[in-house]
């Protein structure tokens, strides 16, 4: 007998770039079993024509570029379904999951390289200088690169909820296979892909991965509000679309993880509390290569050691508060991997191990506190204000941590209105008017470097509001 069933459809098309198909089916047989699935289709491409700043030539006051131009396009397709059952065993309450997905993935993309040199004056800048030919053809100093692949990943996962009482306990497994294939072409002069041309050839092939990964954690919830936590789990996450300088696709990431928490929500009150530690360690972790601009390479062995502080108050009808705070301490582990050092100006500075270094572009701390009121006034009712405060720590720009990005804070502001005060049958209509980096505080957002320093600054002061509606 049909009780419950449900299907959502949506797409997306933008400028002939990216196209997505997605639908969520689910049927409910009865109370304890229902069948869901869910399919996802994607189709992009970018392409991206640019100069990169190689160098500073102070003798001359030049800031030296290069040209870069990248294509790539990516397609994916994957299905997940599901059936979910709910059962009894004596004094024990279960809610089984299992199930079975693929994703499929191909991809093909091109760089190239323009090493001849595009200067602009420091002092006097003017972008009225030789454009470069971003078809990189003509040029004897150009260096480009093509890979192509697919990846193919099929899975079956199967979880188990149990709970007593209070006590909650969730185990749960999945085992993946995995088949992959990329080639890699490289070398200098060949901005069309000439294959008489003498070049370096690569094949990635990883064969066919599998593994076997879990999870179980435990919950127990007391009468007066505190839950704690803590849980366990394994990853495995195949990399067969990033491939290195040489052509060669990166082993698949793998996993350990330790959590444990509280929950606390105080009694009589509208207070949530939580505090979580974790230690997480993966292997064949992908970052930035800092000698090829554009690339990834596998620096080994990472550790995140942390902790995440939370509190969601309702103070009082017309006074909200949200903050948090986190230490996230992520740090290569590996022996015998070199960086290489690079100074503000995309000098190297020679080679150092990278253990004990913190992985580039991850803040060590972070925090933020948001307060919204509503002032219980019958002059202007229904008019309400916020304020927030964001602070990101200093970061490293490498993974040779080669100078610190100094940490910074931010404000924001803003106010809102609900026009049912002003009219009843306008309940649901909601305006709002938001101001973030209130004192326009210029900051560096983020930095890298490869054979380039690159910087970025972060989003100077905006004004944005929104009309929204919900019934």
């Amino acid at each position: 007998m049909l009780l419950d069933r449900t299907l959502l459809l949506n797409g997306y098309i933008s400028g002939g770039h990216v196209t997505t198909f997605e639908y969520q089916f689910s049927h409910k047989f009865n109370k304890n079993l229902e069948f869901q699935q869910n399919f996802r289709y994607e189709n992009s491409s970018q392409t991206y024509n640019q100069t990169f700043g190689e160098s500073i030539d102070l003798t001359n006051d030049a800031w030296n570029n290069n040209a870069w131009y990248s294509h790539g396009k990516h397609i994916t397709a994957g299905l997940d379904t599901r059936i979910i059952g709910k059962l009894a065993t004596g004094s024990l309450h279960h809610t089984l999951v299992a199930g079975i997905d693929f994703r499929h993935v191909t991809w093909d993309s091109t760089h190239s390289y323009d090493f001849s040199t595009y200067p602009i004056n420091i002092f006097k800048p003017s972008w009225d200088f030789p454009q470069p030919n971003y078809s990189l053809s003509g040029s004897n100093d150009v260096y480009s690169s093509i890979s192509n692949g697919s990846h193919f990943q099929e899975g079956i996962y199967f979880q188990d909820q149990i709970k007593f009482g209070n006590l909650s306990v969730l185990l749960g497994g999945r085992q993946d296979w995995v088949s992959e294939s990329s080639v890699f072409y490289s070398g200098y002069n060949y901005p069309e892909i000439n294959y008489s041309q003498p070049m370096t050839k690569g094949k990635g092939e990883l064969g066919k991965p599998s593994r076997f990964t879990w999870r179980a954690g435990l919950t127990y919830t007391f009468d007066f509000g505190l839950t704690p936590y803590f849980s366990y789990a394994t990853s495995f996450v195949p990399q067969t679309d990033i491939t290195n300088f040489s052509g060669q696709v990166l082993a698949p990431l793998t996993g350990k993880q330790f959590e444990a928490g509280l929950k606390y929500l105080i009694p009589h009150t509208d207070v949530f509390l939580t505090a979580a530690a974790y230690h997480i360690k993966e292997n064949h972790y992908a970052a930035s290569d800092d000698e090829h601009n554009g690339y990834e390479r596998d620096w080994g062995e990472v550790v995140s050691k942390g902790v995440e502080l939370s509190a969601h108050a309702n103070v009082t009808k017309n006074l909200h508060l949200t903050a948090s705070y986190s230490y996230n301490d992520t740090r290569f582990a590996s022996n015998g991997i070199l960086g290489q050092s690079i100074d503000i100006y995309g000098n190297a500075k020679g080679y150092v191990p990278i253990k004990g270094k913190n992985v580039g572009q991850t803040p060590r701390n972070m925090t933020n506190l948001f307060v919204d009121y509503t002032p219980p006034t019958r002059i202007f009712k229904g008019i309400g204000f916020n304020f927030g405060v964001r602070y990101v720590g200093f970061t490293y720009p490498d993974s040779a941590n080669s100078f610190k990005i100094p940490a910074f804070t931010l404000f924001d502001m803003g106010a809102h209105y609900d026009f049912s005060n002003l009219v009843p049958a306008l309940k649901g209509l909601r305006a709002q008017l938001s101001i973030s980096n209130l004192t326009n505080k210029r900051y560096l957002a983020s930095c890298y470097l490869s054979s380039a320093a690159q910087c970025h600054y972060g989003q100077s002061r905006r004004i944005y509001g929104n009309l929204s509606y919900s019934w």
